[in-house]
């Protein structure tokens, strides 16, 4: 009885941790790299990362069993590193305590912070639990599909949002939040509205302080608005929005550090239509299936997008877009 409460209990908490995070990462063995073209999976555009795992891959020589690989596998895997490094499907992990495998993943999938999606290994180690519940072979993972992402359901919060986007965004520099509606704000609002972009912020100077000077936030959404009394839409005015988030002082004071622009945009003449909510960076897109402002009590679902082409996105999503007309901008230090 009590090894199938442990055991329940055991698979509640690798569900919670499973689905945690928007970034996929994975240890793979390096034997298992080489086989079944597993490395083709790996890429910052698919949202599918491979970890630099338990030591750093351009050293490894030997397998998760301790075989030393042949001289012809060490080439193929140095070739396999150098096509995900320019795919940006190599992130660093944490744990170079030991070059032993089995501490390293102990340490890693016991870890309240864990990252790690699943370890990849095809050798038949006898894994203690839990190691045995998050090791699986390369045949297990393609058929268990577990390199697919799946929306998620988060609170509506800054902080819930944050945490599912996993703290490799804080190495980016480049980030654009794409809101239809983010400028179609009243005085009530001010907060919530700017809650996401302010804690965005402040963990930047946080987890990444020394490119804090050479990160550009840009804030895009339409630049008019439904009237619901009138029954059309107008233009929104700029000056009142400015005066508006010049109320909010944390803004203010975090316009010191970052470049921070907002963008409105007018698709009523273009045949693509802003109504989908994102966050951008240079490596990474997820979208938001509301909004990312604070609503109590709210969920809302969140994923990695695999389905917009990068270089489509950011020709449409920029101040001299492609597809829409340019509206208004104005950068935080105006306020």
């Amino acid at each position: 009885m009590a090894r199938r409460i442990f055991r329940r209990t055991l698979q509640r908490e690798r569900l919670t941790l499973i689905l945690s995070f928007a970034l996929k990462i994975f240890a793979v063995c390096s034997s298992s790299l080489l086989e079944r073209s597993i490395h083709t999976k790996f890429g910052a555009e698919d949202g599918v990362l491979l970890a630099d795992f338990p030591i750093p891959l351009k050293d490894v020589l030997q397998n998760w069993k301790g075989e030393k690989l042949p001289s012809e596998s060490i080439h193929k895997l140095k070739d396999i590193i150098d096509f995900l490094i320019t795919k940006n499907g190599i992130i660093k992990h944490n744990s170079y305590f030991t070059r032993q495998p089995e501490p390293a993943l102990y340490k890693a999938f016991t870890d309240p912070h864990r990252q790690l999606e699943y370890a990849i290994c095809n050798d038949n180690l006898d894994w203690k639990i839990p190691l045995k519940n998050y090791v699986i072979s390369s045949d297990e993972a393609l058929k268990r599909r577990v390199f697919r992402h799946k929306k998620i359901k988060v609170e509506m919060n800054a902080q819930s949002l944050l945490k599912f986007f996993t703290p490799h965004i804080y190495e980016c520099t480049k980030f654009r939040i794409i809101d239809p509606y983010f400028f179609d704000i009243t005085e009530k609002k001010i907060n919530s509205r700017l809650e996401f972009l302010v804690e965005l912020c402040r963990e930047l100077e946080q987890k990444n302080p020394e490119m804090n000077d050479q990160t550009t936030i840009e804030v895009i959404g339409r630049n008019y608005y439904y009237d619901t009394e009138k029954k059309r839409k107008l233009n929104i005015e700029v000056e009142q929005v400015k005066e508006l988030f010049s109320r909010n002082k944390q803004i203010q004071t975090l316009s010191e550090n970052f470049d921070i622009q907002f963008i409105g945009l007018d698709d009523q003449n273009s045949e693509d239509d802003m109504h989908l909510r994102y966050l951008f960076t240079e490596k990474y897109l997820f979208a938001v299936e509301h909004a990312f402002e604070t609503r109590p009590g709210k969920k809302q679902k969140v994923w990695f997008d695999t389905t917009e082409d990068r270089s489509e996105f950011q020709r449409i999503y920029r101040e001299n877009s492609e597809a829409f007309d340019k509206g208004f901008s104005f950068s935080a230090d105006e306020l």
